[in-house]
């Protein structure tokens, strides 16, 4: 494989682990009844789920939280 090959390879691999990262808290939140956005989630109405750009500290230490449990569980 070329540089360019292994480059975006890499981009697409890291990419899909943060993908199932979000997709893993947010079905979490929804299991135990927490709002999305009270663990630094944004949700659009089409279902798309991305990080939101401006969480609470108390949103960021619950995202942070569920995210070393879906690393340990990994």
């Amino acid at each position: 494989m070329t540089e360019t090959g292994e480059i975006l390879g890499e981009s697409r691999r890291s990419r899909k682990k943060h993908d199932r990262l979000l997709r893993y808290v947010h079905l979490y939140a929804g299991q135990n009844n927490l709002d999305p956005k009270n663990v630094g989630l944004f949700v659009f109405p089409n279902g798309h789920v991305i990080q939101d750009r401006y969480p609470t500290k108390m949103a960021e230490a619950e995202f942070k939280r569920i995210a070393e449990m879906y690393n340990e569980n990994v």
